[in-house]
């Protein structure tokens, strides 16, 4: 199936969706370029919700990939408070949304993969993991849990990118549209940490939506056109 063809599997609604997503996502760059903070935070869960249906109207069979959607909105939300324990559920939300954004690719990817490729990436992540907490994490916070937590959450960064550059391998596809996703996944929330925790950047959070808003349109449009070829 040619790029055309699988363009004409996405119903109308679901470009409407799309589009309605990426003026949303103007808006909410353009009021954190602007500082309106307030305004900011009640407009940005529209973004994740317009790509949330857009993907369910697309491919309604794959509930995983929505439901993964679904977290990085109810983490957005969330972290709409300047509490921390709504923050701390918001990074477990986001956690769990990478988690199923994982899911999802491994479903695609099926027997392409070797599962001692996972193991690999696996040790990997695991291995950032140890030395990051030591090497990094001491340095942004003194708070054990937040040290944990937040490399916690890096390494699952990691490895999802780690399985998503594979998987280009074994399927090529659309896929490398998903690793570019993965890898602005990493910058964004590697900005949202280093002004947070470490030295305050200047309009950071045009950084921070820029980047998220990219990588979340990037992985879902890449494994999108990938499951509309396969089927």
């Amino acid at each position: 199936m040619n790029f055309v063809d699988v363009l004409k599997n996405i119903p109308i609604v679901g470009y409407v969706f799309f589009g309605l997503f990426l003026v949303a996502s103007i808006i909410q760059v353009a009021l954190a370029a602007l500082d309106k903070d307030e305004l900011r935070r009640k407009e940005k869960t529209f973004c994740l919700l317009f790509l949330m249906v857009f993907v369910i109207v697309t491919i309604p069979t794959k509930p995983i990939l929505y439901i993964a959607v679904f977290f990085s909105m109810l983490g957005d939300l969330l972290l709409v408070s300047k509490k921390k324990m709504p923050f701390y559920i918001g990074s477990f939300s986001f956690a769990a949304s990478h988690i199923l954004y994982l899911v999802s690719l491994i479903l695609i990817v099926g027997n392409h993969l070797q599962w001692w490729i996972y193991l690999i990436a696996f040790v990997v992540a695991v291995l950032f993991y140890l030395a990051s907490t030591n090497l990094i994490a001491k340095r942004l916070t003194q708070n054990k849990f937040e040290q944990y937590t937040m490399m916690g959450y890096f390494s699952i960064l990691f490895f999802n990118f780690l399985v998503m550059i594979l998987s280009t391998t074994a399927i090529p596809l659309y896929l490398f549209i998903t690793a570019i996703g993965g890898f602005m996944f990493v910058i964004s929330d590697s900005i949202l940490v280093y002004n947070k925790f470490y030295k305050p950047i200047k309009k950071a959070e045009v950084l921070v939506m820029s980047t998220y808003l990219i990588a979340q349109a990037l992985i879902v449009i890449g494994m999108l056109l990938t499951i509309i070829t396969l089927n």
